[in-house]
């Protein structure tokens, strides 16, 4: 894979702290399609300790012997097993669900917060309607309607804004239909 210019922070897939993407992770990107530093840290640990307990002969033996394994086979040494990732192919009987609630109820990194989100000014924002261009505060129910809501329009705005950036209230129009 190649990558823009740098730095560039980009979050941690099981830890969603901020980190520096630096060039031994580059690196660790080219060679596989799943890195997280908080998960390679913890292996950095684990691995010590046992390099630590026994012969450096049987510990490059064993670590030779994981990586061949799959990841189903790997995934026994853990005792639970829920955030993995398996071999298998996907079953069509597995519908993604998207879940309820609003985009401000999960706490994501990199998208705007509710709070932060108020203190924008999508009143001024403006929604093309028929080829024209409308003000969202002059929509009948914009003042009633809560940012956190998904199924209004007002809702819907928010979450847009939240996780796009407020940098696109400044020169475009929303289009809903």
């Amino acid at each position: 894979m190649r990558y823009k210019a740098s730095p560039y922070n980009f979050s941690d897939p099981e830890s969603l702290e901020w980190c520096i993407l630096d060039d031994h992770y580059r690196q660790e990107l080219d060679r596989r399609p799943y890195v997280s530093l908080s998960h390679d840290r913890q292996t950095a640990i684990e691995n010590n300790s046992l390099a630590e307990n026994a012969p450096s002969r049987s510990s490059t033996a064993a670590s030779t012997s994981e990586r061949s394994k799959t990841t189903k086979e790997r995934s026994k040494i853990f005792d639970d097993d829920k955030d993995l990732e398996f071999d298998e192919v996907p079953s069509d009987e597995e519908d993604a669900e998207i879940p309820e609630g609003s985009l401000f109820d999960y706490n994501i990194p990199g998208v705007l917060t509710k709070e932060e989100v108020k203190h924008l000014d999508l009143d001024h924002w403006r929604l093309v309607v028929r080829n024209s261009l409308v003000e969202l505060e002059d929509i009948r129910g914009w003042e009633d309607w809560e940012i956190d809501k998904p199924d209004t329009i007002k809702g819907i705005a928010a979450e847009l804004i939240a996780a796009t950036g407020p940098k696109l209230l400044e020169n475009s129009a929303l289009v809903l239909f």
